[in-house]
């Protein structure tokens, strides 16, 4: 596949840029006189900002169907994988904490009468004191 694509390639560039240079309407003029250069440099900085805008929004397009393209791509063909992993480590993490949480919870509630057991002790020795003062 990479060899296929790297053949189209080489076969556009050998191709269609010398195409594309050939595809000039006139030759430029090479300025003779201080005039012709003075009107040369107008003309050129007279279109260098439109020539300048249309090319900034050629390659803005582009980039924006190379940005769609991509996107297209990587939701077809990786999101859904990373969303599998990412459901499946969900998935896991509930199992494994939901059996710890069986456990603690088994031994919080015999932690939690023994806290309770001790403290009616405690109360119990308290009162003993204060009465018996």
């Amino acid at each position: 596949m990479k060899k296929c694509l790297l053949f189209f390639l080489a076969t556009f560039y050998l191709i269609a840029l010398p195409i594309f240079a050939f595809a000039q309407e006139k030759e430029i003029e090479i300025p003779q006189t201080s005039t012709d250069i003075k009107s040369f440099f107008s003309k050129f900085l007279e279109l260098l900002p439109r020539v300048l805008r249309e090319s900034w929004q050629e390659a803005l397009e582009i980039w924006k169907k190379i940005y769609q393209k991509s996107k297209e791509i990587w939701n077809k063909f990786f999101w859904e994988k990373i969303k599998r992993v990412l459901i499946f480590f969900e998935r896991e993490i509930q199992k494994r904490s939901s059996r710890e949480i069986q456990k603690r919870s088994s031994i919080l509630k015999e932690e939690f009468k023994k806290e309770i057991k001790e403290l009616k002790e405690d109360i119990l020795r308290y009162l003993k004191k204060i009465f018996h003062k």
